[in-house]
């Protein structure tokens, strides 16, 4: 909508929150949630759509926070996970190249995308890990593992087992509201909370930060206090 740039662009100032990415942005009322902010969010775009696109987004918006969701496309048309890393390196890159955090939420566990799980999930550890390794402007939201420890329930997507429900959405929203407050910074967020350094399929919902199951030491991390013990 380049006619409303001029109008668009004094919003976001007021909030910050540009949305970008896929289907699960463009469905996404962040307007009602996140008031103010803008959502250029593109049924089947790609980490590489994003990248493209990021610097007339950043040109006409100069967001001080970006929520980006990529990756699910890129691997379903075939790409790579460490292609798609580099695409959704790229995107970040770029949107953040005007000095504004980038939060990315994770892939989600669909029922109808089971074949492509395995991928999500190596992808989700390669986006975490690239979160830990910055400087705190990179964020990363553990969506498959937060619906996981629900026991993803079909309520939290559509009837096509793809797209999310309002109930999905609702723990979107709720996630991304703990990130955006953070004051103090988190690398890597998991149901609400900083997440522990170990491996999300090491660990179970119990408090303490969360415990790492498996572990002979006894211990987990998270990425604002480590080594607390379980």
């Amino acid at each position: 909508p380049t006619a409303r740039r001029g109008t668009m662009a004094t919003i976001v100032a007021l909030s910050g929150i540009l949305f970008a990415g896929d289907s699960d942005i463009e469905g996404w009322a962040t307007a009602a949630e996140f008031p103010k902010s803008v959502n250029v969010g593109v049924g089947g775009a790609t980490c590489a759509n994003v990248a493209k696109k990021a610097e007339g987004h950043i040109s006409a918006y100069a967001p001080s926070t970006v929520v980006l969701v990529c990756g699910e496309n890129d691997l379903a048309y075939g790409a790579s996970v460490a292609k798609t890393m580099k695409r959704l390196t790229k995107a970040v890159d770029r949107l953040s190249s005007g000095g504004a955090r980038v939060i990315v939420i994770g892939t989600k566990p669909e029922p109808s995308t089971k074949s492509l799980h395995k991928k999500y999930r190596n992808y989700d550890e390669k986006v975490r890990a690239l979160a830990r390794g910055g400087d705190g402007s990179f964020t990363f939201i553990d969506s498959y593992s937060g619906f996981e420890e629900l026991g993803n329930p079909n309520s939290l997507y559509k009837n096509d087992k793809l797209h999310l429900s309002e109930e999905g959405y609702a723990l979107w929203t709720a996630w991304t509201k703990a990130a955006l407050n953070d004051e103090p910074g988190c690398a890597s967020w998991l149901s609400g909370e900083c997440a522990p350094t170990c491996a999300p399929d090491k660990w179970s919902a119990k408090k303490c930060g969360r415990k790492c199951a498996g572990k002979k030491a006894g211990k987990c991390t998270s990425d604002k206090k480590a080594g607390k013990k379980c």
